[in-house]
């Protein structure tokens, strides 16, 4: 993704537009925080082959995180809103075309530290 934004198509809803509010690097990760001018998911594909991406809330808060492999999403963490039975905040991870709850690990928690993106730690 470029540092004026992402256009993506989806066949079903038309044209998507995000944008790069800030960059923010950690020793090991490093995530786009991206905003919109409507309220839809995360992009279907990152531009570049191993990104995160970081999704506002409307308080400007960061509440989910996307990570992707190969440009293909592998990971989202939601951090906000919780799914039974894991709590918040919890993972989804892609299979076979499918999004799958599993618990929040030890994996993500450093990445999102790493990042100092905040979260409620258990």
């Amino acid at each position: 993704m470029g540092g004026r934004g992402q256009f993506s198509e989806n066949k079903f809803n038309g044209v998507y537009e995000w944008f790069t509010v800030r960059i923010i690097v950690g020793k090991k990760y490093a995530a786009k925080i991206l905003d919109s001018n409507t309220k839809h998911k995360l992009p279907e594909e990152s531009h570049s082959p191993n990104a995160i991406y970081a999704r506002l809330n409307e308080k400007g808060k960061i509440y989910q995180v996307r990570i992707y492999e190969n440009h293909i999403p592998v990971y989202d963490i939601d951090i906000t809103h919780e799914h039974s039975p894991f709590g918040k905040p919890h993972v989804h991870k892609y299979e076979n075309g499918k999004r799958i709850a599993m618990e929040f690990n030890d994996h993500f928690k450093d990445i999102l530290d790493d990042l100092g993106i905040d979260y409620d730690k258990k």
